[in-house]
């Protein structure tokens, strides 16, 4: 990217705004006795309207501290096949399409747990979007637990 691109302070700013809120996201997965259960990517001008609300729901021990073992990761083939599968669904496809204009993204993490949460994510007990005014998905990840 060149320095003369006139959108190249907007998009510094872009990254740095997702750099942010990974390393925030990350902190909280990370934390002792951490128990989340989903992840809500809520896309539009307020949580009560999103255009776009992706939901990724995890396994009951993918993200719970107490039952997490590194050696438990699967390969990425899965993670790849996920991917292909979400970006060939054409009503994935459509409503990426869809102008959504300068707009805001919230990220919602429900969690079961008694951690603090860090002053950048805000409570939103007992919230629940509307899905009917939106594009709503869900992303469900599975897996089968080998225990030998």
């Amino acid at each position: 990217m060149k320095s003369t691109d006139r959108n190249l302070s907007s998009i510094k700013t872009l990254l740095n705004t997702l750099k942010s809120t990974s390393e925030q996201l990350n902190s909280q997965f990370h934390l002792k006795n951490c128990k989340i259960k989903e992840i809500a990517i809520l896309i539009g001008a307020t949580i009560i309207s999103p255009k776009l609300h992706v939901r990724i729901i995890f396994p009951s021990d993918i993200l719970n501290s107490q039952e997490h073992f590194e050696c438990k990761h699967a390969s990425k083939k899965p993670l790849l096949n996920l991917m292909r599968s979400m970006l060939e669904c054409s009503e994935f496809q459509d409503a990426l399409t869809l102008p959504l204009n300068p707009t805001n993204t919230f990220v919602l993490i429900q969690k079961s747990d008694s951690n603090t949460v860090s002053d950048f994510f805000l409570l939103k007990p007992q919230y629940i979007p509307p899905i009917e005014t939106s594009n709503y998905f869900i992303i469900k990840l599975q897996y089968n637990d080998q225990k030998n």
